[in-house]
């Protein structure tokens, strides 16, 4: 797996979690939705697309290191 590295506001960081988190919960009740109606093949892909997020806002919090800068 290869590294990426991006800069980013503290503020915009703060709203991709917060986006992310509310897509986690939304295919999380997709999944549910699904369940309920017997639709498992959608069920799967609902758990796989949170799954994918999940590792992904995973890796967005445990990869974060502030680095400040200083001007002048």
């Amino acid at each position: 797996m290869s590294r990426v590295m991006i800069v980013i506001e503290r503020t915009d960081y703060a709203d991709l979690i917060s986006i992310l988190d509310q897509r986690i919960k939304s295919e999380r009740a997709r999944r549910a939705a699904f369940n309920s109606n017997r639709d498992h093949a959608n069920a799967h892909a609902a758990e796989g697309r949170r799954e994918r997020l999940l590792r992904l806002r995973n890796a967005l919090v445990d990869g974060c290191q502030v680095k400040e800068v200083v001007d002048g």
